[in-house]
């Protein structure tokens, strides 16, 4: 507020204000600071209004943060960073489509080497082809787009234009095509990045059942990738096996990608979440423990570990969950992974740490150290249907939507498709956290079952838990979401 006394225009001092007080939950004064705008010109204040057109969408006024951002689109045009937010505030909040399509192609018609809005562009078609629109009209829109894209971005973006492309097709089972764009990626990468595009051609290819082309690919990538990224292929070759049921091989590959990797904590978590898979528990409880040694600052491997220790008898018996859970809130106080597991510690009735309201106040810290961590909002629901309090649903559903959450176990275990947004992702969540806890209201009320149940409430989903002791006798489309859905590091 000093600042802005003295420099009332500074767009990066009125930004950071703006954020500052959204956490304050009072946003008045930085209405002012809007309202204090309207006499200057929009071209000079743009950023700043564009912040608080996002700050009105995060409070719920969602026709107002359309008006501006929409304002914002007619004065401000020749800013692709503008035609972007308001694309992104459509997808999130808006139910026209089309509408998200009209500005992609006028943001394009006057930032045509703004290279993010040619990928919203592909990506609006892709759900508008998705939602049951003219395919033939949309396809034909797609390869104008491509076509266009030639003459405007340059090849650090083409290649991977291309290859999202090639991934919608192989999505819609044309495979043909899908190659086609493959190659087309292949051919444009730039050198230090051709290994990835060998990599969604294996997986394309391992889509298809041809095996051996895939494992060819993958030796490719291999051989191109830069050596300080050849844990990451290794890694995906070790999930190639597994999807192949071949477990030996996996660890094979997955063992060598830790040994090579020297600084990269992420190798470990996707160890972990291999032995996890395939229903190892004990053995990932140990690459856990060793994982948090040499990375002890680091949230995501500790919520492994405390979530490991949830899903032994013998661990919750002597309170070692607990315990991790503790001393990982030491080392990584604002780790909303960490706050997560311990809030499902409380959701367990069967331990003598059950505690609905101690829940509640973990996921809130969750919630505000990692919105991005969509799995801290499902387990909300939970709490939320067993304190009867279904009516805080609505302001939850807000919180999610404007944080747009990217990953967790059970968000990508309610997440369909790499298109679905988080509207999309809280709706099914939502369906099958109710279905769920109905069928299992009496659970929760009935201590008799705790010696069958204590160590199946490491998370919130029994349906989820299950995927992963059944996994080999999922089919091929449900065993590749679990393994390719865990993390993502390539693609």
């Amino acid at each position: 507020m000093l600042g802005l006394h003295f420099s009332p225009f500074s767009d990066q001092l009125a930004i950071k204000f703006i954020k500052i007080e959204k956490e304050i939950v009072d946003i008045s004064i930085s209405r002012r600071i809007l309202g204090s705008l309207s006499g200057g010109t929009i071209e000079k204040n743009w950023k700043i209004l564009l912040e608080g057109g996002l700050m009105e969408a995060r409070n719920g006024k969602i026709d107002l943060a359309r008006h501006i951002l929409q304002s914002l689109v007619y004065h401000c045009g020749s800013f692709g960073a503008v035609y972007l937010e308001a694309i992104k505030f459509e997808e999130k909040w808006g139910s026209n489509l089309q509408f998200a399509l009209d500005l992609c192609e006028k943001g394009l018609s006057r930032n045509q080497r703004y290279g993010p809005l040619w990928f919203s562009t592909l990506r609006i078609l892709e759900k508008l082809h998705s939602h049951g629109s003219n395919s033939v009209e949309i396809r034909k829109k797609q390869e104008s787009l491509l076509s266009d894209a030639e003459q405007y971005l340059s090849k650090e973006l083409l290649w991977k234009l291309y290859l999202d492309y090639a991934l919608f097709l192989d999505k819609k089972n044309r495979l043909q095509d899908s190659r086609r764009y493959l190659k087309e990626s292949v051919i444009s990468a730039p050198d230090n990045l051709r290994w990835k595009a060998w990599i969604a051609g294996s997986r394309v290819e391992l889509h298809a059942g041809n095996n051996d082309i895939a494992f060819k690919l993958l030796q490719n990538s291999l051989d191109e990738v830069p050596s300080k990224q050849k844990p990451l292929v290794f890694v995906e070759i070790s999930q190639a096996h597994e999807l192949l049921n071949n477990i030996p091989k996996a660890r094979e590959f997955m063992t060598q990608a830790c040994e090579k990797s020297k600084q990269d904590w992420k190798i470990y978590l996707e160890r972990i979440n291999l032995e996890m898979r395939c229903g190892c528990f004990a053995k990932g409880l140990e690459i856990a423990k060793e994982a948090v040694s040499k990375y002890f600052s680091t949230g995501r491997l500790w919520a492994s570990l405390i979530q490991l220790f949830h899903s032994d008898k013998e661990s919750i018996s002597k309170g070692l969950h607990f315990k991790a859970f503790l001393l990982a809130i030491q080392e990584v106080p604002k780790s909303g992974e960490v706050w997560c597991e311990g809030a499902r510690l409380r959701m367990n009735p069967f331990t003598k740490y059950y505690d609905l309201n101690k829940a509640e106040e973990y996921l809130n810290y969750a919630i505000q150290f990692t919105p991005q961590y969509g799995d801290s909002f499902i387990e909300m629901l939970r709490v939320y249907m067993l304190k009867g309090e279904l009516h805080k649903f609505h302001d939850l559903k807000k919180i999610c939507i404007n944080a747009d959450p990217n990953y967790g176990m059970l968000w990508f275990y309610c997440k369909n498709s790499p298109l679905e947004g988080a509207k999309d992702v809280w709706k099914r969540a939502k369906s099958i956290m109710v279905n769920e806890m109905c069928r299992m209201k009496g659970l929760y009320e009935n201590p008799r079952y705790q010696e069958q149940w204590v160590e199946l409430m490491w998370t919130g989903l029994c349906e989820a838990i299950w995927s992963f002791t059944r996994n080999g006798t999922l089919d091929f489309n449900s065993r590749a979401k679990l393994i390719y859905g865990s993390e993502g590091l390539i693609l």
